[in-house]
């Protein structure tokens, strides 16, 4: 009988810990939705600064999800804007 008890015990503290673990990290990302968008939606990072030599800046992201035949409920978790502006065009 203790031995079971002692069982329960250590099953409900470990269910507990996951559960506020859960509800830590739900409520973060409740929070960065509610406040951490721009005025059209958007989540935004700092702004960097890129340099070229030539007359373009290059680079590559795959961002392309591509889901597999046991994935049947695929959803896009959103979407990308990239902004850019040219700080002095070379003639």
């Amino acid at each position: 009988m203790r031995v079971a008890r002692f069982v329960l015990v250590v099953v409900g503290v470990v269910t507990l810990i996951v559960g506020l673990a859960l509800g830590a990290a739900g409520s973060a990302l409740l929070w960065a939705n509610a406040t951490q968008r721009d005025a059209s939606g958007y989540f935004t990072t700092p702004k960097a600064g890129f340099e070229s030599g030539g007359v373009a800046v290059v680079s590559s992201v795959d961002l392309t999800m591509q889901p597999g035949a046991h994935e049947w409920n695929y959803r896009p978790l959103g979407t990308l804007r990239v902004r850019a502006n040219v700080a002095n065009a070379a003639t």
